[in-house]
């Protein structure tokens, strides 16, 4: 939950936000419903992990690398 950081209070107001484009994080200038102190958030849109277990050694040490790969190279991958 996000709290004021001036009197910790729960509740507050979205003034303003926008959105980055170079690095895909939306910005939000927020107002405390309390005490009306002004403070700045930023959000980032957070990949999704993969996870994957394996039994032997070997298809682990490939799949590691097939993993490495598509953390390198996730600009060529497209999405439906």
């Amino acid at each position: 939950m996000l709290k004021c950081p001036n009197c910790k209070c729960p509740t507050s107001v979205v003034k303003d936000s926008r959105q980055k484009k170079i690095a895909d994080n939306i910005y939000r200038r927020r107002e405390c419903h309390k005490c009306k102190h002004h403070y700045t958030t930023y959000e980032y849109v957070d990949s999704p992990s993969v996870k994957i277990i394996t039994v032997d050694t070997e298809y682990a040490i490939f799949f590691g690398k097939l993993l490495e790969f598509i953390k390198n190279n996730n600009h060529l991958i497209r999405t439906m």
